[in-house]
């Protein structure tokens, strides 16, 4: 008996040793885990714009849809591009509707659909879910290539991340 009481003693006294000395950094981790935030959440910071043009464009040429710059140490992450736009005519189309995020080689192509058709023009629409980057004093655009193309309603929509942390 004495000698399991003498055993639980050492027990205990071993215990509130190895506490003395794992305690605290097991509490530090605790607490600066909590110090933790996430900066690049999308709701933190999110963006979304509409951009309008009408008028005529040449045939088979391209009409731009010009968005703000992005400001300075900013990226902005685009996440959804939607749209609709005119042809005058019977024979007006869409070709091709191009997002430029940075130099030419910084295109994403999207497909367009005939919503309506009458004698008098066509509407066409766009909403696509994407994921592209545009830099800090970057401009996007939105170009529709076409003929007979007229007004163009476009919204792109994400969100920014800070790029100094």
């Amino acid at each position: 008996m004495k000698n399991r009481i003498l055993t639980l003693a050492g027990i205990l006294a071993l215990v509130a040793v190895l506490g003395k000395f794992y305690a605290v950094p097991a509490i530090a981790q605790a607490v600066r885990a909590a110090v933790v935030k996430n900066i690049d959440e999308p709701g933190r910071s999110p963006f979304q714009q509409e951009a309008f043009f009408s008028g005529s464009c040449p045939n088979i040429a391209a009409c731009s849809v010009n968005y703000a710059p992005v400001p300075a140490n900013k990226r902005l992450v685009i996440t959804n591009v939607s749209g609709r736009f005119l042809t005058t005519g019977s024979n007006g189309r869409v070709d091709q509707v191009d997002l430029i995020t940075g130099p030419i080689l910084n295109r994403t192509f999207f497909l367009a659909s005939i919503q309506n058709s009458s004698a008098g023009g066509s509407a066409w629409v766009v909403s696509q879910q994407i994921h592209a980057f545009v830099e800090a004093g970057t401009t996007p655009v939105i170009e529709v290539f076409g003929i007979g193309t007229g007004a163009l309603y476009f919204t792109i929509t994400g969100y920014f991340v800070d790029v100094t942390q």
